[in-house]
């Protein structure tokens, strides 16, 4: 059974589609597919309230069950009835509501006035003047909700039936939240007799520095090396391409003065290289051990210019 149609759906968009929620929950109330239908009215309420809508919707709950939820209903939609002077339609929203009050079930919920504690009823927070009063509540599974400041929240799980003695609950006190503590710097205890143990950095000399570098400076100077050293074996084979006896010709002459070049780069490489790596670990064994300092540096480095090639070294 439908109660009523809305009003015809003004041009606002709105509108529009609330009356397009309507007409489908009504539809799927025809077929009794009720649990479909509910939140169709209720979507149509919400965008565009109306009695005639609410009062379907709470006929749809009345089959699903949710006899608090359609009596509510009911008495919202008598009001909105009365106040639009739609006399008929209040008192069939009126006796709908009576007849539904009797099987009601209920609970109440019982809590310390001046506890502080937010207590909510499924998804709806109860103020302080809720508590001791039977309040209607369709029947099935509800759940208890108590959270409150520095506290552990609570919740409790609970069944109604179907006109059933109402349910009491209890709200507890809440526990004490236990926090983490704070992180606090620790600081080294000395023991007697014990020596400190040195600070970040100390213990590494400027001179131990340097002869690192020294020798990671060798090993980049000899990978040099290596490198002019392949490239004067290919200027070799153009050049034994490009010549013949003592004539050649000009690409053979250039690979000749490349090749003549490469050599020299490549043989001062791997010679300073060898020299950076023998001084760095001289440096690194002869070093002490002292409190930071600023560290020394050491730059090897190639310098080839068109006249020959020579080994630039610098702390």
């Amino acid at each position: 059974m439908v109660l009523a149609a809305s009003a015809p759906a003004r041009a606002d968009e709105p509108s529009a589609i609330a009356e397009a929620l309507f007409r489908s929950g009504r539809e799927l109330m025809v077929a009794e597919k009720y649990v479909e239908a509910c939140p169709k009215f209720a979507e149509s309420e919400r965008v565009d309230p109306k009695p005639g809508t609410l009062m379907n919707l709470a006929l749809c709950h009345e089959k699903t069950a949710k006899t608090a939820s359609a009596w509510a209903e009911y008495l919202e939609a008598a009001e909105m009835s009365r106040r639009a002077g739609e006399k008929d339609r209040e008192r069939v929203a009126r006796d709908r509501a009576a007849a539904l009050e009797p099987g009601l079930s209920h609970v109440v919920i019982e809590a310390d006035p001046a506890s502080t504690a937010q207590v909510a009823l499924d998804d709806r927070v109860l103020g302080a003047g809720a508590f001791g009063t039977p309040i209607p509540i369709d029947p099935g599974d509800h759940v208890l909700h108590v959270v409150a400041p520095e506290k552990k929240p609570f919740s409790e799980s609970f069944a109604v039936s179907a006109g059933a003695e109402p349910v009491h609950l209890r709200v507890p006190a809440l526990e004490q939240e236990v926090l983490p503590p704070p992180e606090v710097a620790r600081t080294p205890v000395a023991l007697p007799g014990a020596r400190p143990l040195p600070p970040p950095g100390a213990g590494v000399s400027g001179k131990a520095v340097a002869g690192l570098v020294s020798g990671g400076a060798g090993l980049v100077l000899i990978g040099v090396g290596a490198f002019f050293g392949l490239r004067a074996f290919a200027e070799k084979h153009t050049a034994d391409e490009d010549c013949e006896g003592t004539l050649c010709t000009q690409p053979g002459l250039n690979a000749i003065q490349s090749l003549k070049t490469a050599e020299a780069v490549s043989t001062i490489a791997i010679a300073a290289g060898v020299v950076a790596i023998g001084g760095g670990l001289y440096l690194v064994l002869t070093s002490k051990p002292h409190g930071p300092r600023p560290a020394a540096t050491l730059q090897v480095a190639p310098d080839v210019t068109m006249r020959g090639a020579r080994v630039l070294v610098s702390f």
